[in-house]
């Protein structure tokens, strides 16, 4: 009997311990610990299930930061997942995290004159909110287009509304500047990427991925990182500007990712990997 009490009482412990240590600190601490390793890429997913079990019990205002920060959290894991069944699932939860914090603002989107949703939450929603909801429309929205592409090119092309539905929103709620122009990266990659047959854009590709990079900038570079990628592969295929586009990503590898976007440096040297593969094509 005492051994039973005994066990039962480490469990509780443990379990005690295990809540204590929940705290936006400690998962931000995780989080500020992602990678692109396995070390680092389980980080991240302790961080975004620690986030959603703070926002259960949450107040309104501190749940809403909590979720989109799991949402975030959620597409760095999903990035670099590479079975594809839990991609897939990964990608899932971080669109449910920005969802509950879309439900509570926005009506449905779909048949919506985005011009007179924008008005209606800017005139409504008070600006701290519309910048919570600015974010929550770009996770949800990056999530959402990172899932349709796992799933394959017929759920890719027919989430591409409501996906740029998101970003568009973005930009009209005047918050543009977001994850770096995060909403302008991801139209302009978009409409880069797309068939033209499906919307796909070149010159709304060069509009988004111009703004994107040129509003960004630091020393001829952007601080994003994806930013400089996707406006350099815009440059030489589309442009056929390809001295330019190779100055780019040299100058963009020779930086020191520390010194662009502190809020996104394993996301910034995961993006130098792919552009010195793209000089090591491009220079052949």
């Amino acid at each position: 009997m005492k051994n039973i009490l005994l066990a039962c009482s480490l469990v509780f412990t443990m379990l005690a311990t295990a809540m204590a240590e929940d705290s936006r600190q400690a998962a931000d601490t995780l989080y500020s610990q992602r990678e692109a390793s396995e070390t680092g890429v389980q980080k991240a997913i302790d961080a975004a299930d620690m986030y959603l079990r703070l926002a259960t019990n949450a107040k309104s205002n501190e749940k809403n930061s909590l979720l989109i920060s799991a949402s975030r959290a959620y597409y760095f894991v999903g990035t670099f997942k590479a079975d594809k069944k839990q991609k897939i699932e990964i990608f899932e939860k971080g669109m449910a995290a920005a969802q509950t914090v879309l439900t509570a603002y926005l009506p449905e989107l779909k048949q919506q004159n985005l011009e007179a949703v924008a008005k209606e939450v800017l005139d409504k929603v008070n600006p701290n909110e519309v910048l919570e909801l600015s974010h929550a429309l770009y996770y949800e929205g990056i999530n959402l287009g990172s899932w349709a592409e796992a799933n394959g090119i017929t759920q890719s092309l027919s989430k591409w509304p409501t996906l740029r539905n998101y970003m568009l929103l973005v930009n009209l709620l005047k918050k543009e500047d977001i994850n770096l122009y995060g909403a302008s990266r991801v139209l302009g990659r978009a409409y880069y990427r797309l068939p033209v047959i499906a919307g796909g854009d070149k010159d709304k590709a060069r509009t988004y991925l111009s703004a994107a990079f040129n509003n960004t900038q630091q020393g001829g570079i952007s601080r994003s990182g994806n930013n400089n990628v996707f406006y350099a592969e815009f440059l030489y295929n589309s442009e056929k500007k390809k001295d330019e586009a190779i100055k780019l990503l040299k100058a963009f590898v020779a930086a020191n990712a520390d010194t662009l976007d502190p809020d996104s440096i394993p996301e910034t040297k995961v993006a130098q990997g792919t552009a010195k593969k793209l000089l090591a094509d491009w220079e052949e």
